[in-house]
């Protein structure tokens, strides 16, 4: 232990982004105990952890296995139209995403209130403009898209929003940009298709949220 306390200590002094001894410890233990897999087989100072700079950002670090225990993510493939038509690979994102959906991450529980209440602010707003005068618009217009020119868009998604948050839906980890680009897919052995694994990438905008969310953003890729 003692010995893994030197080494930490002089990866620290040496490391542009100065992590000190003590953030090691807890990142690899957040790492350790919610990633599991790799970073369970893997000592603190084994771990390249560097400090996330530049923005607007508080304490956020970036995490490495060491080559020696790399899962391949890089033999891997982005989820695909293919895949969704492939029962195994849906039953398995499946219970990734419950696996997820379950874990207790030590943040704050309470933030998808402050979303829902500002979402229309911050993610519908510009899209309302667009739809009103600007380039969905035109679209709408130039290509004579006789539905949407004669529905109401911006109120239909306001109805969306104030349905979901009156169901009272339950609230979890959520990883909130669920798209097929986020969805790795590995086969792990050449000779059978099915013999698979799937990986869940890109947690910048995880947060709690309506569990509901990834569904939405999943299956909305079917457009």
């Amino acid at each position: 232990m003692s010995e893994m306390l030197k080494n930490l200590g002089r990866e620290s002094q040496n490391s542009e982004s100065r992590v000190s001894v003590e953030d090691q410890l807890k990142v690899y233990e957040l790492c350790k105990t919610h990633l599991g897999g790799h970073w369970s087989d893997v000592s603190a100072d084994q771990l390249d952890i560097k400090r996330v700079t530049g923005g607007i950002v508080n304490k956020s670090y970036c995490c490495s296995l060491p080559q020696s225990a790399q899962t391949g993510h890089d033999k891997c493939h982005y989820f695909t139209a293919e895949d969704d038509l492939n029962p195994r690979c849906v039953a398995l994102l499946a219970k990734k995403m419950a696996k997820m959906h379950s874990l207790d991450v030590p943040i704050t529980k309470d933030s998808h209130q402050f979303l829902m209440k500002n979402y229309l602010d911050i993610f519908v707003g510009p899209v309302f403009e667009s739809y009103k005068k600007g380039h969905i618009y035109e679209e709408i217009q130039r290509h004579k898209l006789q539905t949407f020119m004669e529905m109401d868009l911006c109120d239909e998604m306001s109805w969306a929003i104030e349905v979901s948050v009156g169901l009272g839906g339950p609230v979890v980890f959520t990883h909130n940009d669920l798209n097929r680009r986020n969805i790795l897919v590995r086969n792990t052995c050449d000779t059978n298709a099915d013999d698979l694994d799937i990986f869940i990438v890109d947690y910048d905008w995880s947060c709690y949220m309506f569990r509901g969310a990834d569904f939405c953003l999943h299956y909305q890729c079917f457009a």
